[in-house]
């Protein structure tokens, strides 16, 4: 997986999964309260909105490293 945090200039992020499952990531992570997009079959879509603290990004970092882990 990788993001390109220098191209980073918005409140949206879209992640490269090299080859894994978007969708198949997607389900695994709702189950975990973290709800985002897919953009295709290996590529996602994620947005954080204004009521959204930076308190609250660790968690999802981490559910993520949970699920890719899976």
């Amino acid at each position: 997986m990788s993001i390109d945090l220098a191209r980073v200039q918005t409140n949206m992020v879209r992640v490269d999964l090299d080859g894994r499952d978007a969708r198949r990531l997607r389900d695994l992570l709702r189950t975990r309260g973290v709800i985002f997009g897919v953009s295709g079959p290996h590529r996602l879509r994620l947005v954080t909105h204004r009521h959204i603290r930076p308190d609250d990004v660790p968690p999802v970092v981490d559910a993520f490293r949970a699920a890719l882990e899976d």
